[in-house]
């Protein structure tokens, strides 16, 4: 842990610094790891459920 120094900025400079390598690294996982492909697909599943559906609600007064 010696060695470990990490930089301290904020999280855009971060993210923008490295974005080539990040989304290069996500995508792999996407498609190569088990544990991310499934992570996705719970969350898909989850967040959308079956689909969207309109519920109108009508004001009535307006």
């Amino acid at each position: 842990m010696s060695l470990w120094n990490p930089n301290i900025g904020d999280a855009d400079s971060d993210i923008h610094d490295y974005l080539e390598e990040l989304r290069a690294r996500s995508r792999d996982l996407a498609v190569g790891g088990a544990i991310v492909a499934g992570a996705h697909k719970t969350m898909r599943t989850n967040v959308v459920g079956t689909g969207l559906r309109l519920k109108p609600a009508f004001d009535k007064d307006f």
